[in-house]
């Protein structure tokens, strides 16, 4: 059975960012002989952004790469197809025209009997984002410059079409989980998530107790720091802690990373059931997207 959880590493995202120029290597397996008869085209607009606070571009982007490394998850992201958004512009339209940058992430498969080997993946799944003023001189983005996120709507992109004759093609289970025709290309999915369903799972993942993470990659780190804060702010009579994830830790860092360790364990098992829902999309590309302001594109991953 396909794993919903192997496509996390090659997230792709629609980002609105600051650059136009892509150093990442196009792939030639995409769109090609496609052309007129598949248009890839996003309408949307930025929902409850402020004025004088909008992104400055709008574009594609992918998170989170590893640059080819297995384990490097959660540390990059790449932006490509930039387009420019004009003065108090507040709506736009995304023409993905050609295949997403060569990013897909490595990932290992070890079933414990067979030698475990690495294979890239076959899909990218994404959704847009708003992105502030950055460093244009590399096609690479960090977490400060995302200023928003379309949690309603998400985009996934298969390099072949499905086979569903094989119960662990990746492209046939992941077009089966989102709603989508396993077929080569890009597709626009809905997302459906309330806000009480997200605070439901947000609170159940922290079981009662805040802990804070170092050594993280940057976009997990950054993720982790968010929830970190709102766990204080939320429950601030909560016992609080501090994972260490780094190849070395000084004494203190060991004693606390070890004693974290057992309060968790000591705490009941959760079960967080995920408040991600994806109902189908029959519109299709003429669904409109709209990114939400200050909202965490993990929110929209995982959900909380």
């Amino acid at each position: 059975m396909w794993d919903a959880r192997k496509i996390g590493g090659s997230l792709g995202f629609l980002a609105l960012a600051g650059c136009s120029s892509v150093s990442v290597p196009i792939g030639g397996d995409g769109l090609e002989g496609q052309g007129a008869e598949r248009e890839y085209l996003i309408r949307g607009d930025l929902g409850d952004f402020v004025a004088g606070f909008e992104p400055v571009e709008v574009g594609v982007g992918w998170f989170p790469v590893n640059n080819g490394t297995y384990g490097d998850y959660g540390s990059h992201a790449v932006v490509s197809s930039a387009r420019p958004l004009g003065p108090g512009q507040r709506t736009f339209v995304l023409d993905l025209a050609a295949p997403p940058p060569e990013v897909f992430t490595l990932y290992r498969y070890d079933d414990g009997v067979n030698p475990a080997y690495d294979y890239v993946s076959d899909v990218a799944q994404g959704t847009v984002v708003a992105l502030g003023p950055r460093d244009t001189s590399t096609n690479e983005i960090f977490p400060d410059a995302l200023l928003g996120v379309a949690l309603e709507t998400g985009v996934v992109y298969f390099k072949r079409d499905g086979d569903p004759s094989d119960p662990n093609d990746d492209v046939t289970g992941a077009a089966e989980w989102l709603g989508v025709e396993p077929t080569r290309g890009y597709h626009l999915y809905a997302i459906d998530a309330p806000a009480e369903r997200r605070a439901a799972t947000e609170r159940c993942a922290w079981n009662g107790m805040c802990a804070a993470s170092r050594g993280l990659g940057a976009f997990e780190q950054w993720h982790s720091d968010r929830q970190y804060a709102r766990c204080v702010s939320e429950m601030p009579d909560a016992e609080r802690c501090t994972f260490t994830f780094t190849e070395t830790r000084t004494p203190d860092e060991a004693r606390e990373h070890e004693r974290c360790f057992a309060l968790a364990m000591s705490r009941p098992a959760a079960s967080c059931e995920s408040p991600l829902e994806y109902p189908g999309n029959p519109l299709g590309f003429e669904r409109r997207v709209t990114v939400r302001a200050g909202a965490d594109v993990w929110q929209w991953y995982i959900g909380w």
